[in-house]
This record gives structure tokens, C-alpha cells and sequence, in this order.
């Protein structure tokens, strides 16, 4: 375990057919507007959630922040209700509970502090969601204030929310939907920038719930999977805009086909990587996205595998999975670790011009968790614009190891 006090929230999202497991069709909701309904149990006295938080603000602008990114119609109701519907049957209630009833509890570990929540969601026959309940986990703390060592309330109801909605864990590390958020804590992305959805999130419930007429904005990238290339599958591709930030990714699953869907219309480039210990990055080129459009792009092989891995990565000595956080015309020390990382044999890059790594300050450091880290000096420029960078590590050798999104650069 690592001696750190980030606590790390894993979401569940169980996924339960209504009346069917078949998953012919979408997995969206079908039908408008999105009625979320709020458990009393949110505003009665509960020890874990701190007294003057705003529960009700917190859900009003966790489903705004959804709203405003795509079309979808969600709307609030209160009800005296306290448990979620039985997991073999939905009661057509969309619920939002804290409360310790047996039914919510059965959802948790006992005495299980470190998930945040749990979201149930139902569908029919043909794959639509129709129902979906979230319980916040009775036995941890929540706050809307940024109370130190608590869950960030709104942060964890957005998370939520984007289950509720049907879409899954994402595998970039800055991105609202990564299954991994920490508790508010000093250092790491501010609770602000947490709420907040990044590009990646906005991209994959666009392609969901796309817009249409007159605000119709996305294309999409198809990627067909050939030859050695097939051996991808587990993997992720991401796309970058000419800034170098990260517009739009997707999980690689099968060995024939995967798809970024929901990108605004531009040119990007196309990057992708095998598993964790599997192929290193391999960059596609340039990829010309257009709206309504489906781009297609090939991939015949596979790039050569990785000789280095890194996946903890944080700033004074605290390591986790999260993305690490910073503003422009700043400057910060950030701590990698990960096997075969050696500061003497690899370069470390962000992908952009906007932020500069002192590869002559790149050194070895021991650590008491993980044994060794490698510390580099990061410079973020005035202009850089805000979003999810992707630190690349490349060996002597020219393998490309990666974490998409590992840096966020707030607005503020």
C-alpha cells in the first residue's frame, strides 16, 4: 500500500439487464427527459457528509456539467424513497441515496471507505438503459467544500452521472470518467478542475447522445485493425490537436475494429499502444475529421514492444494513478515510476511546445513505496492552452511508452 493520503474512489458500474442480457442497440438512454431523483436521505443529518454542504447544488450542476456538453435533457425530482431497486427489477426511479438501508449497504464491502459510489443501471431487452440508481457509500465522507480528506460531492456525482448515462471508465488518466479519483487532499488537480469535464469525457457522450441540426459538431475516426496490428486489442488510441492536448480517446477491445467517436470537426493526430507491457506507442499521422463523417484509418502492425513501462506518477514524493495538476506559466517537479525507468537512458516529453522538460535535471531517486522514481522539472508556457497532455518516456532504444492525460493544465 502506499504512504500516501490520496485514497483512491473506484466506481462500480453494474451493469444488469432489465429483462434481457442481449446488448442489441445503444448503450444510452432512448427515451427524454432523464428524470435523476433525490433520496431524503441526502438531506438529513448524515456524520458523512459535512455540515453546510449543498447536496442539492451539487447535483444541479453535476448534471449541468453533462447538459452542457451534449443532448441530453436531465432533470431533477426529490422522493421519500431510500433504497435502490432490487438488482433482478427496477422500480422506473432514477435514485440518488446515501442511506444505510440494507439493500444499499449490500453494494459495499463492509466498513469500505475508499468507494465512493456505486451506480446500478438497467436495460431492456434491446440494450437501452431504463433505469439506473446511484448510491453514495454510506460509509464515507463527502463534502462540497473541499474539506481535506473527504470526496469532493459534486466531483463524484458528475463521475456518476456519466455512468448513469451509459458511458464506461475511460483509460485517460486526467479525464472526469477514470475510474480513479482521489479524495481532496493540498496538492493534485484542484477540486474545481476535478468537476470539470475534460475534452476525452466530452467526446465519448457526444458520441452518444450526438447533436444535431444546426449544433451538429462531430466526426468520428474508425480504425481497422490488420495484420499484426490485431495484437493492439487491450490497448488505447488517442487523438491530439496541433497544441498538442488530447481531444478524444477510446479502449482498443477488439482485434478487428475500434472507433473515437464524438471529435470535433479539425486535423489531429492518431496515437495508439498495445496492453500494459505489450506494444509501445505507435503514431498513425496526421487524421482529418469532419462532421458527420467517418474517417477511416488502418493499421497494419505493430510497433515494437515496450522496454519501459511507467504508471505511478505525482509530485513531491506522493505517487498514484491520477493525473497530476498545473497551471499555466508555472513550473513543477514530477515524480515517475515504473519498470526499467532509468533517468540516464530515457527522454521525457510532453508532445507539445507548450511545456518544456530540463531533461539535464532528469535523476534517480530512491522511494520507500515503489523502491525507485525517476523526478524531471516540468515548465508550463503563459499560453498553453488548458486541457490533458500525455507524458511520452523514450528509451535509448526508441520504444515509446506512454500515460495519456497524466498532466492537466487548469484555466485559471
Amino acid at each position: 500500500m502506499f504512504n500516501r493520503m490520496l485514497i483512491a474512489l473506484v466506481s462500480s458500474c453494474l451493469l444488469l439487464a432489465a429483462a434481457s442480457t442481449n446488448t442489441i442497440g445503444a448503450s444510452r438512454w432512448r427515451k427524454a427527459p432523464i428524470t435523476l431523483t433525490l433520496s431524503e436521505s441526502l438531506f438529513s443529518a448524515q456524520a458523512n457528509i459535512r455540515s453546510g454542504s449543498s447536496v442539492e447544488e451539487a447535483a444541479v450542476q453535476a448534471a449541468a456539467v453533462w447538459q452542457r456538453a451534449c443532448d441530453i435533457d436531465l432533470r431533477l425530482d426529490r422522493s421519500n424513497v431510500r433504497s435502490v431497486s432490487p438488482a433482478n427489477r427496477g422500480d422506473a426511479v432514477n435514485l440518488i441515496t446515501i442511506a444505510a438501508t440494507a439493500e444499499n449497504l449490500a453494494l459495499f464491502d463492509a466498513g469500505d471507505i475508499g468507494t465512493a459510489a456505486v451506480t446500478r443501471v438497467f436495460r431492456d431487452r434491446r440494450g437501452y438503459i431504463v433505469e439506473a440508481d446511484i448510491v453514495l457509500n454510506p460509509y464515507a465522507q463527502f463534502s462540497s467544500d473541499g474539506t481535506y480528506g473527504t470526496f469532493d460531492l459534486q466531483t463524484v456525482l458528475s463521475h456518476e452521472i456519466g455512468h448513469l448515462l451509459g458511458l464506461r471508465h475511460s483509460e485517460i488518466r486526467g479525464a472526469l470518467m477514470f475510474p480513479v479519483i482521489d479524495r481532496n487532499t493540498f496538492g493534485g488537480i484542484s477540486v474545481e478542475a476535478g468537476r470539470n469535464l475534460s475534452m476525452a469525457d466530452i467526446a465519448s457522450v457526444r458520441s452518444l447522445y450526438p447533436d444535431r441540426g444546426e449544433t451538429a459538431c462531430c466526426g468520428s475516426v474508425a480504425i481497422r485493425l490488420t495484420g499484426s496490428a490485431r495484437a493492439l486489442a487491450g490497448g488505447t488510441a488517442w487523438l491530439t490537436d496541433a497544441s498538442g492536448k488530447l481531444i478524444a480517446a477510446t479502449q482498443i477491445e477488439g482485434t478487428r475494429s475500434a472507433e473515437i467517436a464524438g471529435v470535433p470537426e479539425g486535423n489531429y493526430e492518431l496515437y495508439y499502444d498495445g496492453p500494459l507491457g505489450g506494444a509501445s506507442v505507435g503514431m498513425a499521422g496526421s487524421v482529418e475529421v469532419r462532421t458527420g463523417v467517418s474517417t477511416a484509418v488502418q493499421l497494419r502492425s505493430l510497433p515494437p514492444r515496450r522496454s519501459v513501462t511507467v504508471d505511478l506518477i505525482g509530485t513531491n514524493g506522493v505517487l498514484g494513478e491520477t493525473a497530476v495538476g498545473t497551471v499555466r506559466n508555472s513550473a513543477l517537479t514530477m515524480w515517475i515510476s515504473g519498470q526499467g525507468l532509468d533517468a540516464t537512458q530515457v527522454r521525457f516529453d510532453f508532445g507539445t511546445p507548450y511545456i518544456t522538460v530540463d531533461g539535464s535535471f532528469a535523476r534517480n531517486v530512491d522511494h520507500s513505496d515503489v523502491g525507485g522514481a525517476v523526478i524531471v522539472n516540468i515548465t508550463v508556457a503563459p499560453d498553453a492552452p488548458a486541457g490533458l497532455y500525455t507524458l511520452y518516456v523514450v528509451p535509448s532504444d526508441g520504444s515509446i511508452s506512454a500515460i495519456p492525460g497524466a498532466l492537466v493544465v487548469e484555466p485559471r
